[in-house]
């Protein structure tokens, strides 16, 4: 058995990201008859992610839901269904991660009202946080209620999470600031680096053509 450590092993090589399949999650406005309101929020959402396509190599915003004020259930129903491995008929996993969505963005639902749940029902379904992300996000608001966000972000299974703020132009400085980062760290919740050779991980050995780390 080999267990040297590779001096000059292959480096890692990362996949670039490519055709990113989004998802968004309205909370609806507390002004009484803000239905119109939050239909065109959604529709300026869409149009302002499906702009920034180039930056992923491609991006489609391939479903959107509108839940109400208050209803963690809604909004937990609709993140599992957009990150959560799907089943086959038989009932076994597929393999077929949810409805393979890359990314979900939560619009509003963040703040200090009783009613503003989001953050509860997406941290209690993430299986690592991305405490990095909110940060940024915060620190790119020049809104006075910033202070007042309770955002959360992070990854479940093979999709990232994204709480967001509920206007329009928070949420534009809030995605101009992590776009530079978005697409390297939808690789790396895609899994898709390609490993060099291992660094330190015990292998065979050929009796008698030797070890091949040496060449």
């Amino acid at each position: 058995w080999c267990t040297k450590w590779h001096p000059k092993p292959t480096p890692a090589k990362e996949v670039p990201v490519q055709g990113v399949r989004a998802a968004v999650l309205l909370v609806e406005s507390a002004e009484v008859g803000s239905a119109a309101h939050d239909v065109d929020l959604l529709n300026s959402i869409v149009e302002f992610l499906t702009s920034q396509a180039e930056a992923f190599g491609g991006l489609r915003v391939v479903d959107t839901k509108i839940v109400p004020r208050g209803n963690k259930d809604a909004v937990e129903q609709a993140l599992r269904s957009w990150a959560d491995p799907s089943e086959g008929k038989t009932g076994e996993k597929t393999g077929k991660v949810g409805s393979g969505v890359d990314f979900v963005v939560t619009i509003g639902g963040v703040g200090l009202d009783l009613l503003d749940v989001v953050p509860e029902a997406t941290l209690g379904l993430l299986h690592r946080q991305s405490s990095g992300l909110v940060a940024v996000t915060l620190n790119s608001q020049v809104s006075e209620s910033a202070s007042l966000s309770r955002a959360v972000a992070g990854i479940r299974f093979q999709t990232l999470v994204l709480n967001m703020p509920g206007t329009l132009k928070s949420f534009t400085e809030s995605f101009f600031a992590i776009l530079p980062a978005l697409p390297h760290g939808l690789v790396q919740v895609r899994g898709e680096i390609e490993l060099g050779h291992p660094m330190h991980v015990p292998h065979k050995v050929d009796k008698t053509k030797g070890c091949g780390c040496d060449r």
